[in-house]
């Protein structure tokens, strides 16, 4: 729904397929259906849809692919949380990082 806390992301997800769609290259298209159907559309069901849980926080853990995705990441939890919710950012670092 236009307006609605996942209407951003899910537009982002919309033009990311079309492009894969649009590159003509196959690996690209399976790596797009992959992530926006196997991570993004559950995490906003997940965080977005009033009817499948009440939380009270959301933890964005570290994910070891850079510093600016890192900071993406901790945006979409604000964005997509329930106003209610108290957003965690877990970035321990562990040592073996590549990319932070």
């Amino acid at each position: 729904q236009p307006g609605s806390r996942a209407a951003p992301l899910l537009e982002a997800a919309q033009h990311a397929l079309l492009c894969s769609r649009e590159s003509g290259r196959p690996s690209l298209i399976s790596y797009a259906c992959k992530v926006v159907a196997g991570t993004t559309l559950p995490r906003v069901l997940e965080l977005c849809h009033d009817g499948l849980s009440q939380y009270e926080a959301v933890v964005v853990p570290y994910h070891d692919n850079g510093l600016c995705a890192n900071l993406l990441q901790v945006l979409d939890a604000l964005l997509l949380a329930r106003s209610e919710a108290i957003v965690f950012v877990d970035w321990r670092r562990r040592g073996g990082e590549g990319h932070f």
